[in-house]
């Protein structure tokens, strides 16, 4: 019995029922196997070019209300409304997962696997008589239910999944920041949102986090550069490792404990540790987010490709990243884009020095830490004739191209 099921998206789409009902009352029809999205996976897009990402095809829907929160006491969508949101989304979508991006060997996406918690887990069944009031899980399946908790972040985090979110509130100013009252799906977006392609990505075969808050009808709404609304999803600098402890940003939310705590550490190191390109191009980030990833920066050694492109950040940003690289942990990178940001000479100064021998740019054992760093963007940026000295010399010693 998989402590995990997804359900079908033919079947959402076929049925489209008003309200999904616990995993124990599923009808079989309902659900894919993993052996089924196994032989989808190994077999679209085989055509496509070298370098492309082949996602999963898998959706991970994150809800507004988790019921792993409540411990499957209440139905996290009563009304049926988030349940309309997904379906809607799934018909809007659907042609971009079902094109043949490989030519004639490519076969599209047939179908693909939707994990929605009250669905895909075992949840303690409602007293339809008072739905305040949980029953109780079988031994068997209060089992299942506990392996599943262990793994199922890794569905959200995993950089090949898709995640739709349906966020509970936004900032009314400032960036469109997705909000949570509950832990569960705060942590489980901080996962999703990490090390994931950007939805502007070139080697992405579609978007892979999307905000479904507010689009109720069949009509994708078109934003500007040929985007869609959905896509516009906030992705935040990654959070610290202790967020989820008290007096600490996340540490409010309901239901943060312990277990979340070490649960969102543990990812974090794991995450960070293995990944080699982070993208957060176009994020409306600051120097405030600048200076959160900089934090974790040192996290990251196997990184080789860092792209903010497109921000905001300044010279107080620039400075935190240029200190964060320059502690010798990120050894592997090759490529750094600032391009179009509000970077002046202080900063681009402060990214100079790292890579020019004997101005500051040495670890104590006299090894150059970003040694292996080629390409550097710093295009359409407020960089005047003051920091052309430190460039001249990070060029002469072939620090860059």
């Amino acid at each position: 019995d998989s402590p995990i099921v997804l359900l079908s998206a033919n079947w959402l789409r076929a049925q489209r029922p008003r309200r999904l009902p616990e995993r124990q009352k599923l009808p079989n029809e309902a659900l894919i196997p993993v052996r089924s999205l196994r032989t989808i996976h190994a077999t679209i897009d085989k055509g496509m070019a070298k370098g492309m990402a082949r996602p999963m095809p898998i959706i991970c829907v994150l809800l507004p209300h988790s019921c792993l929160a409540a411990e499957g006491s209440v139905h996290p969508d009563p009304d049926g409304k988030y349940l309309e949101m997904v379906a809607n989304a799934l018909d809007q979508r659907w042609p971009e997962f079902t094109k043949r991006r490989g030519g004639t060997q490519s076969t599209g996406v047939t179908d693909m696997g939707v994990f929605i918690d009250w669905a895909s887990l075992y949840m303690a069944p409602l007293n339809e008589a008072d739905a305040k009031n949980k029953g109780r899980r079988t031994a068997h399946e209060q089992s299942v239910f506990n392996e599943a908790l262990k793994v199922v972040h890794t569905l959200f985090a995993h950089t090949l999944t898709t995640v739709w979110m349906i966020p509970e509130g936004q900032h009314a100013v400032g960036p469109k920041e997705v909000r949570y009252k509950e832990a569960w799906p705060t942590f489980l977006y901080l996962l999703a949102t990490m090390i994931k392609p950007s939805n502007i990505s070139e080697v992405a075969a579609w978007p892979q986090v999307l905000d479904l808050g507010g689009v109720l009808s069949t009509t994708v709404l078109p934003v500007p550069n040929g985007h869609y609304e959905q896509e516009r999803c906030c992705r935040r600098a990654p959070c610290e490792p202790l967020t989820f402890e008290h007096d600490h940003e996340h540490g409010h939310c309901i239901g943060a404990d312990k277990i979340i705590s070490e649960q969102y550490r543990d990812a974090l190191y794991a995450l960070l540790a293995g990944v080699e390109e982070l993208d957060f191009r176009k994020c409306g980030w600051g120097d405030e987010e600048a200076a959160w990833l900089a934090l974790v920066l040192p996290l990251c050694g196997r990184l080789q490709r860092l792209l903010l492109s497109g921000n905001d950040i300044g010279n107080t940003g620039a400075a935190a990243i240029a200190t964060a690289l320059g502690n010798g942990a990120v050894r592997n990178l090759n490529t750094l884009a600032l391009d179009n940001n509000l970077i002046g000479d202080a900063g681009a100064s402060s990214l100079f020095q790292q890579l020019s021998p004997g101005d500051g740019g040495t670890e104590s054992g006299g090894v150059r830490p970003l040694q292996e760093l080629k390409n550097l963007t710093l295009a359409n940026n407020s960089i005047n004739d003051s920091s052309i000295t430190a460039l001249v010399g990070a060029i002469t010693v072939g620090a860059l191209k």
